[in-house]
């Protein structure tokens, strides 16, 4: 039986059945780069002029462009079941299946599931001002804005009282907070460093599961700039709200990782895909931009 193929397991150049990397495959490994870099000069920007163009605001420039790269990881993710499918196993192709279609969920997300053109709200007892256990964070209709107040409980024993919470849990704190950043500690740095080990447990672990392999060095530029960002807003209170650029960073970096594990090799096809992916990125940018001047 064949071994199983581990998607961004190795560079464009190593194996049996090694080719050429596609000849715009460094600069796709650049953008990320790029993007964290551009994002860092327009909170910068907007901290010292006092974000004359809103970039951050709901339906700004970042938001849109958060849209963009949800949608462009998720044609990616597709895209890859679709060409790669001779080559995948099962489990592999289910789990591109699901990132792409997890990708494009995001991007309801971001729109409010059509709040705005449909004119879904959600319940009254769920709204922010309502003061409700289960609200909804910017009245939006989203998943990712669900959060959940528990308490304050009060205590008293021997004399003594005590007072706990409440306890607030944000759905959207668990996708994009602490737990994300021990996500790609772990799929980003750990799991693919096991793996060039040959570590047998681990490449089992990722074979099994369906797992593709990041580049490190993106991996750690996506771990550095979403702490930079979960972190920049209580440093900078203004009307900055720094973490919506973490929110782009994340789908904007991962759609590259999809690009190393699924369309490095030379081939026309990949070639194709890359650029697309480049030049779409880049085209929603602008229009992003066009959108809130």
């Amino acid at each position: 039986m064949a071994e199983i193929m581990i998607p961004g397991a190795a560079t464009p150049t190593e194996g049996p059945d090694s080719r050429p990397s596609n000849p715009l495959y460094r600069m796709a490994m650049a953008m990320p780069y790029a993007i964290l870099a551009g994002l860092i000069a327009l909170l910068i920007y907007c901290h010292v002029k006092g974000e004359p163009f809103n970039v951050s605001k709901e339906d700004g420039l970042i938001e849109w462009g958060t849209v963009v790269a949800f949608g462009l990881c998720g044609a990616i993710a597709l895209t890859a079941a679709l060409t790669n499918r001779s080559r995948l196993s099962k489990a592999q192709m289910i789990l591109i299946i699901l990132v792409g279609l997890v990708a494009f969920a995001a991007v309801g997300e971001e729109l409010s599931w059509g709040q705005r053109y449909f004119g879904f709200t959600p319940p009254e007892g769920m709204k922010s001002d309502e003061g409700g256990t289960v609200y909804m964070g910017h009245n939006d209709t989203t998943g990712h804005n669900l959060s959940v107040e528990l308490g304050p409980w009060h205590f008293s024993l021997f004399g003594w009282s005590f007072d706990i919470g409440p306890l607030k849990f944000s759905l959207g704190g668990m996708l994009f907070g602490v737990p994300l950043m021990v996500v790609i500690v772990f799929h980003g740095i750990w799991l693919p460093l096991r793996v060039r080990a040959a570590k047998p447990k681990s490449t089992s672990f990722t074979r099994k599961l369906g797992l593709f392999l990041p580049p490190i060095h993106l991996a750690v530029l996506l771990l550095a700039g979403t702490i930079l960002f979960h972190y920049s807003g209580k440093v900078w209170k203004d009307n900055t709200e720094a973490r919506e650029f973490k929110e782009l960073l994340v789908p904007a970096v991962y759609a590259f990782m999809l690009l190393h594990a699924y369309f490095r090799d030379r081939n026309a096809i990949n070639t194709v895909v890359t650029g697309a992916a480049v030049v779409l990125l880049l085209g929603g940018f602008a229009l992003s931009v066009m959108a809130v001047l």
